[in-house]
């Protein structure tokens, strides 16, 4: 039987910037600072493997902070992963 959701090797990244960094063109020109360079990177989900059949039920459950409206995201492709595929 074919799989529903498909998620393989799973990752998505994200930047922090500085909190002072120019959020604006205007506050870049001004401030001399062209480009926001990031300081941190944090990965939301790394590694995340799955599968599920039809007419499987799932429950995403864990801490702030965990991931999981990343991974919803990710399987609703309102976003793109940086690692791996979901189908």
């Amino acid at each position: 039987m074919a799989d529903s959701i498909t998620a393989k090797q799973l990752g998505k990244v994200y930047r922090r910037y500085h909190p002072d960094s120019p959020t604006t063109l205007q506050e870049a020109v001004v401030s001399g600072r062209p480009r926001r360079v990031p300081i941190e990177q944090y990965w939301a989900l790394r590694d995340v493997t799955f599968s599920v059949e039809p007419g499987e039920m799932v429950g995403v459950i864990g801490p702030n902070g965990a991931g999981k409206s990343t991974l919803l995201d990710l399987i609703a492709r309102v976003t793109r992963p940086n690692e791996g595929t979901v189908k």
